[in-house]
């Protein structure tokens, strides 16, 4: 936000009739962006996820977005979306994919092991196995990400199923 616009804003909402509707939007805003978040991105992905014959979790609330697909015969598995963090101005950063292991005091089989590792941008499989930071205009998701998705998330929706077909494809790989 520049100066100027974070002046005019303060300027609009010190005003008497403004500032209780401030407070309240204040303390719902990131409740909302989660709401956003389910009703339009997460029930796409439930859907593709039903007809595809994935199981998708969310474990999510106002401060962490995460979410994972799995199959029951992929045992301990799963394809796990997540972000490193919320900067102090609420920007998810660093939206990620990874297959992971939902039990991570299991060490990984050697086999999968030798699948993932030249994958990892950090030379060794740890309990997470494979991290992949999605580049471009999702690698962050500021309020541009949560317009787009009010507006027309099927270009995201299908950033996230192509990640779910590759790393499915690494496991199908490593199961057969």
């Amino acid at each position: 936000m520049t100066k100027e616009i974070e002046e005019s804003t303060i300027n609009f909402i010190k005003m008497k009739q403004n500032l209780t509707s401030a407070y309240y939007i204040s303390q719902c805003f990131e409740k909302t962006r989660l709401r956003i978040v389910e009703e339009q991105l997460f029930t796409k992905l439930r859907n593709f996820a039903q007809e595809s014959g994935y199981i998708f979790e969310s474990d999510s609330s106002p401060k962490k977005l995460q979410f994972s697909f799995k199959k029951s015969e992929w045992e301990n598995l799963n394809i796990y979306f997540f972000f490193s963090g919320v900067s102090t101005d609420g920007v998810y950063e660093n939206f990620a994919s990874t297959i992971k292991l939902e039990d991570s005091q299991k060490e990984p089989h050697q086999k999968l092991r030798a699948l993932l590792e030249p994958l990892s941008p950090y030379g060794q499989v740890y309990s997470f196995l494979w991290g992949d930071i999605i580049e471009g205009k999702y690698k962050d998701w500021d309020l541009s990400v949560f317009n787009e998705i009010l507006d027309s998330p099927d270009e995201l929706v299908n950033l996230i199923i192509g990640y779910v077909k590759r790393l499915s494809g690494l496991i199908e790989r490593y199961e057969g």
